[in-house]
This record gives structure tokens, C-alpha cells and sequence, in this order.
């Protein structure tokens, strides 16, 4: 977290933390303020992607390519 220190914390374990955690990390005022921004904008980002993939999802299942571009060696539904 502190790239003083060189600290790290995969993106994964930074998406679970909750704000009252980032406050018992030890972390400086201005280090705390700038991973709950980080976590801010990780799970407003992931909130678009989940409507981006559920809107394509819908609109891909019935055009007529579809299966075409299934049909190719290693392109499967997430691909796709």
C-alpha cells in the first residue's frame, strides 16, 4: 500500500476491504484517503462492467453471427 514502505495488496484483497479496515491499516491520512478512492472508482468500474456484459449478453444471443463466431476453435460464450 505505502510505496514507502513497498508494500503490496493484490486488487483482489483491496476489493474486499471495507473502509472502517483501511482506517485500522496504520496507513498515513492522505494514504487512507487514496485507497478508499481507489476501492470508490474499482467498484463503480465494476458495476459498469457487469451492465455492459449483461446488455451485450442480450443483444449477442440473437444476432444471426453468433453461432458462426461459436463455431471457431477456442471462442466459447465469454468470448463470444
Amino acid at each position: 500500500m505505502d510505496q514507502r514502505h513497498g508494500a503490496h495488496m493484490a486488487a483482489n484483497l483491496i476489493k474486499k476491504l471495507t473502509c472502517d479496515e483501511i482506517d485500522t491499516m496504520g496507513l498515513g491520512e492522505m494514504e487512507a484517503m487514496a485507497l478508499k478512492a481507489y476501492l470508490s472508482v474499482m467498484h463503480a468500474l465494476n458495476a459498469q462492467i457487469v451492465h455492459i456484459e449483461k446488455t451485450l449478453a442480450k443483444v449477442c444471443a440473437t444476432h444471426p453471427g453468433l453461432s458462426l463466431l461459436k463455431s471457431v476453435a477456442g471462442i466459447g460464450d465469454t468470448l463470444a
